[in-house]
C-alpha cells in the first residue's frame, strides 16, 4: 500500500517540477521580448506575451510579470501613456506580494522609467525615493545604471551639471558591462548635457558615438532618439542649418521605424486580446465550476474511503487485541499448570513434556510469560518463521491438534 507520505512527496514533487518548468519558460520569454523589441518586431513580441497570458495556471507574480512585459513593448515605441497602464495593471495584480518580490522592484524601477520619460518628474523622484529606501534590491545592474543616469538628469534640469556628469558617467560605466548596446540612452543625455552648455562639438561627438553603438547593435529607435534630441540641441543654440540637417535625417529614421503604424497594430491586437478574454471568461467560469465540483466530489469520496479503511482496521485492531488477551488467559493456565505440575510423571506421561528439548521449553516458558512471536524472536535471536517452527514441533511432541486440544487436555488434567 502507498504511504501518504509518499503521495505528498509525489504530489509536491510534480507541483515543483510544473512551477519550475513555467518559471522557465517565463525567463526564456523575457529574453524573446526583449530581443524582439530591440529588433523592432513588437507586434510579435507582444503576441508572445498574449499567449502566455491565456495560460490558467498562472501565479499572481507571473501575471503581474507578463504585464511588465507588455509594458516595456510599448514603452519601447515610446506609447509611454498604454506603457504605464500596463504597469499600474502589474502593480494592482501584485498587491499582495512582498515588498522584496523581485517584480515588485521591477515595476517600480519601470514605472520610474516611465515616469521619467513622459516628463512627469515629480512622480518619477517619488519612486525612485521608494527604490533607494529599499537599498535597489532586486534591482539587476542594468535597472541601477538607468536609475543613476536618471538621478543626473534630475540634477541636469537643476543646472547642476557637475553633478550631473558625475552621474551619468557613473551610470555608463555600469551599463558598459552590464548591456553595452543599451549605453546610447546615456550618451544621448551627456550629449544634451555639452549642448547646454554650447559645446556643440562635443555633443555631435556624443551623438556619432551613440550612431556608431545603434548600427553596431541595430536598434533603429536609439538612432532616432539620439538624432531627434541632436535637432532639439542645435535648434536651442540657434544652429538651424545643423538643425534642418538632421531633422531630415530624423525624417527618414521615422519612416523606417514606422512607429505609429506599429502602435495601431499593437492596440489592435490588444483589442482583439481583451475582446477573446471576454467570450473566453464566462466558458472558463463555467468549466472552473465543474472541476471544482468534480475535485469536491472526488475529495468527499476519498475522506470517505479513508474513514471505511481507519474503521476496517479499527475494528481488525480491536479483534486481534482481544485475540491477544484470550492467549495470555490461556498461556497464564498453562503456565500455572506447567510449574506446579511439572514433576508429574502421570502428566508429563499425558503431555510428553519431558521429550521437549532445551531451546523448545526455553519458547514455551516465554510463550506463557505473553510474549509475541516477534519478540520471542529477538530474545532467542532467531526469525518469527523459526518461532512457528519450534511451536509446531511443540504441538506435534505433545501429540496435540491445535492451541484449543492443548488447552483442553490440561482443563481435564487439572
Amino acid at each position: 500500500m502507498v504511504s501518504v507520505k509518499k503521495i505528498y512527496f509525489f504530489f509536491s514533487l510534480f507541483i515543483f517540477s510544473v512551477c519550475f518548468s513555467q518559471s522557465a519558460d517565463l525567463s526564456k520569454l523575457e529574453s524573446e521580448v526583449f530581443a524582439l523589441n530591440k529588433k523592432g518586431d513588437y507586434k510579435v513580441s507582444q503576441q508572445k506575451v498574449i499567449d502566455f497570458l491565456k495560460r490558467r495556471s498562472l501565479s499572481s507574480s507571473d501575471e503581474a510579470k507578463l504585464y511588465v512585459l507588455l509594458s516595456a513593448t510599448y514603452r519601447s515605441l515610446l506609447d509611454y501613456p498604454t506603457a504605464i497602464d500596463y504597469l499600474l495593471q502589474a502593480q494592482s495584480i501584485g498587491t499582495y506580494l512582498q515588498p522584496n518580490d523581485s517584480v515588485v522592484s521591477e515595476i517600480n524601477s519601470q514605472l520610474a522609467y516611465l515616469y521619467f520619460d513622459s516628463n512627469q518628474y515629480d512622480k518619477c523622484a517619488k519612486i525612485m525615493q521608494i527604490i533607494e529606501k529599499n537599498k535597489y534590491i532586486n534591482i539587476s545592474p542594468v535597472d541601477k545604471a538607468y536609475l543613476t543616469m536618471q538621478q543626473g538628469y534630475l540634477q541636469f534640469l537643476e543646472n547642476n551639471y557637475e553633478l550631473a556628469a558625475k552621474k551619468y558617467n557613473e551610470a555608463l560605466k555600469i551599463l558598459q558591462k552590464a548591456s553595452p548596446c543599451d549605453t546610447p540612452v546615456i550618451l544621448v543625455k551627456e550629449m544634451q548635457l555639452y549642448g547646454k552648455q554650447q559645446n556643440l562639438s562635443e555633443a555631435e561627438n556624443f551623438y556619432q558615438k551613440s550612431i556608431k553603438i545603434s548600427d553596431s547593435c541595430k536598434i533603429l529607435k536609439y538612432k532616432l532618439y539620439a538624432t531627434e534630441e541632436l535637432v532639439t540641441v542645435y535648434q536651442q543654440n540657434k544652429a538651424y542649418e545643423k538643425a534642418d540637417h538632421y531633422s531630415k535625417v530624423a525624417q527618414d529614421l521615422r519612416k523606417q521605424f514606422d512607429r505609429e503604424g506599429k502602435v495601431f497594430d499593437l492596440h489592435e491586437e490588444s483589442m482583439k486580446y481583451v475582446e477573446e478574454e471576454e467570450k473566453d471568461f464566462e466558458q472558463f467560469n463555467l468549466i472552473k465550476t465543474i472541476i471544482y465540483i468534480i475535485s469536491l466530489i472526488l475529495f468527499l469520496l476519498l475522506v470517505y474511503y479513508f474513514y471505511k479503511k481507519s474503521s476496517y482496521h479499527k475494528r481488525e485492531k480491536e479483534k486481534l487485541d482481544a485475540e491477544l488477551s484470550q492467549m495470555k488467559k490461556e498461556l497464564k493456565v498453562f503456565s500455572e499448570y506447567q510449574f506446579t505440575h511439572q514433576n508429574s510423571a502421570k502428566e508429563a506421561d499425558v503431555l510428553n513434556f519431558e521429550k521437549l528439548n532445551d531451546r523448545q521449553k526455553e519458547l514455551l516458558k516465554y510463550m506463557t510469560e505473553g510474549f509475541s512471536n516477534k519478540e520471542i524472536a529477538e530474545k532467542l535471536f532467531i526469525t518469527e518463521a523459526t518461532v512457528k517452527y519450534h511451536i509446531k514441533n511443540i504441538y506435534e511432541i505433545l501429540e496435540l491438534k491445535n492451541r484449543k486440544d492443548f488447552f483442553a487436555k490440561i482443563s481435564k488434567k487439572q
